[in-house]
């Protein structure tokens, strides 16, 4: 098993609550299902937070890690939860906050996921330095633990 799969497995298959939780906007999508994600976020958690601070996911982790509690949820759809999940983890790392704030993963699973397109996108982000390598986002959850 390769890392990136090891590693999506552990960020598609939490349960995780009575945290914050975080729902990625879905307004750069062809669908808007941010009220669906909302709706998911709403089953586990009384803080619910839309993030709409960037034009993008980076934008917007880049924006809030510096406040972010203990501990947070990040929602999004399970396509995207991977990426989401290296790139506020790549932001936290930037500030120093990586060893302070437990991120942790509510995938939304919806019909028509693109796992092909977002491996693309994760490669290419992290050429840019925007996404946490596939062994950093692994060395994160050991630390954070279950």
């Amino acid at each position: 098993m390769s890392l990136r799969e090891e590693l999506l497995i552990r960020v598609l298959s939490e349960r995780p609550r009575d945290k914050e939780v975080l729902v990625l906007s879905a307004r750069n999508e062809a669908v808007d299902v941010t009220p669906l994600r909302v709706a998911a976020a709403q089953q586990i958690a009384t803080v619910v937070t839309l993030v709409e601070e960037g034009d993008n996911t980076a934008d917007e982790a880049r924006h809030l890690v510096p406040t972010l509690p203990a501990a947070a949820i990040l929602c999004t759809s399970a396509d995207h939860q991977l990426r989401a999940f290296l790139t506020w983890l790549r932001a936290l790392q930037a500030i120093g906050r990586d060893r302070e704030v437990k991120l942790w993963n509510l995938p939304v699973w919806l019909p028509d996921p693109q796992w092909e397109t977002e491996v693309e996108k994760i490669a290419a982000y992290q050429a840019t330095g925007d996404c946490a390598s596939f062994a950093e986002g692994l060395a994160y959850l050991q630390w954070r633990g279950p």
